[in-house]
């Protein structure tokens, strides 16, 4: 029997971070904020570990290089996707990511397109989506002088938002904001505003300017953001290229047969229930591969679903 894969997250310190990963993932050894929890990663010094099954202990980031054709992606030389809980206590830097052209002409690397399912936020939270500039010399003209006030488009949230982000487009989570990012699996970030901020070192994290204006889609695109948080049962919330993410309401009991024959990644928003009769609660993250026809899972809870077609790199 093909098993569903349960994962330990690898969790990231970051100095906009706070303390709710670390007693969600009962990391109370740690005292530095906790900004990221990797849930679903085969990223290189960064891959959540398999927790059961005949791959138990072994890293994402191994299993798939041994075993390809397990996550059906044997064509893709990395595992394609990467699914984070984010925790934004301050807010974070205004950054973009380039497109898989871009990405692989400058870094040798996969492009950045991701999306957020907000799970908390505060009353004032924000996310930043865009800029106004028409024109790229508008565009590095605001950014030498630092007028961000002008430059940034900010757009208040609430629980339950779900946006798309683009490569390409300027973007940047608030404060008190806590979200699950499902992305393609890159690390390229390129960093153009930082609020002056220090390390406890007194060190400023770097920016990538050159390279953020190399990228950075002009004009910026509209953006949409809809609210899920009522939503009831299996409900689309993007299809995309690099993706598939859908939520998942459980109210008692759900039959689900895999039609895409695809390897799905599920992370739990909240309430408790069971997969296959293996035991889930919040924050729980695992993958049903590909070979598996149907599953039946019980209880109450919320879930998000991502998915790729088999060999799409």
């Amino acid at each position: 029997m093909t098993d569903i894969l349960f994962f330990e997250p690898h969790l990231d310190e970051r100095i906009w971070g706070g303390d709710h990963l670390r007693h969600l993932y009962n990391a109370l050894s740690s005292t530095q904020p906790i900004g990221e929890a990797w849930l679903i990663s085969g990223m290189k010094n960064a891959s959540s570990t398999i927790k059961n099954g005949k791959y138990a202990g072994k890293t994402l980031r191994d299993c798939f290089r041994e075993n390809p054709d397990y996550f059906g992606f044997s064509e893709s030389p990395e595992f394609p996707l990467l699914v984070k809980w984010i925790d934004a206590q301050a807010k974070l830097s205004v950054q973009v990511h380039p497109d898989d052209a871009k990405a692989k002409k400058m870094e040798n690397s996969r492009g950045k397109t991701e999306c957020w399912y907000v799970t908390e936020a505060g009353p004032n939270s924000y996310l930043i989506l865009g800029h106004t500039a028409n024109t790229k010399s508008e565009l590095a003209e605001m950014i030498q002088i630092g007028d961000y006030e002008n430059l940034l488009r900010k757009v208040k949230i609430q629980k339950g938002d779900f946006v798309y982000i683009p490569a390409g487009l300027l973007h940047a989570i608030g404060d008190h904001v806590r979200l699950v990012e499902i992305q393609q699996a890159s690390d390229v970030t390129y960093r153009v505003y930082d609020y002056d901020r220090e390390d406890t070192f007194g060190r400023k994290r770097p920016l990538h300017l050159q390279q953020a204006l190399a990228v950075t889609t002009v004009p910026s695109p509209s953006i949409s953001i809809i609210n899920y948080s009522n939503s009831q049962g299996i409900v689309r919330l993007v299809t995309s290229p690099f993706f598939t993410v859908e939520k998942w309401t459980i109210s008692s009991s759900l039959l689900w047969t895999n039609k895409e024959k695809s390897t799905s990644l599920f992370v739990v928003l909240e309430g408790e229930g069971t997969v296959q009769q293996l035991p889930f609660k919040k924050g729980d993250a695992f993958i049903i591969p590909w070979k598996v026809d149907a599953v039946q899972m019980k209880g109450k809870a919320s879930l998000l679903h991502a998915f790729k077609l088999r060999n799409e790199r």
